[in-house]
């Protein structure tokens, strides 16, 4: 019973590992620099900025609550209504993104 249970999670670290090339590059990237630092192992998650890694993943969960909402079309739709050519298009976002963090 625990070779099948072994054997299943071996099988399913593999598929998660063929079909994540960036995930790869970085337990590769953290084989040499364990290699190359000698530090070891367990120390690494130190180096982490985990205050960074939760902000992001809240901006991650908001942004996609408002995308499945469909509120990014609907003001995609209503900008481009209102907007008639591509230059006030450009000019529109440069000062969106100037003064929307005023707000």
């Amino acid at each position: 019973m625990l070779m099948v249970n072994t054997n299943n999670r071996l099988q399913r670290t593999g598929q998660i590992l063929r079909g994540n090339g960036l995930l790869l590059i970085a337990l590769g990237a953290l084989v040499v620099l364990e290699a190359l630092t000698r530090k070891p192992l367990h120390r690494f998650p130190v180096y982490v900025d985990w205050n960074t890694i939760v902000t992001l993943t809240g901006l991650l969960l908001i942004t996609t609550a408002i995308r499945e909402s469909g509120f990014f079309t609907w003001m995609a739709c209503r900008i481009s209504k209102r907007i008639q050519n591509e230059r006030h298009l450009a000019l529109f976002l440069i000062f969106w993104q100037l003064f929307s963090p005023c707000f």
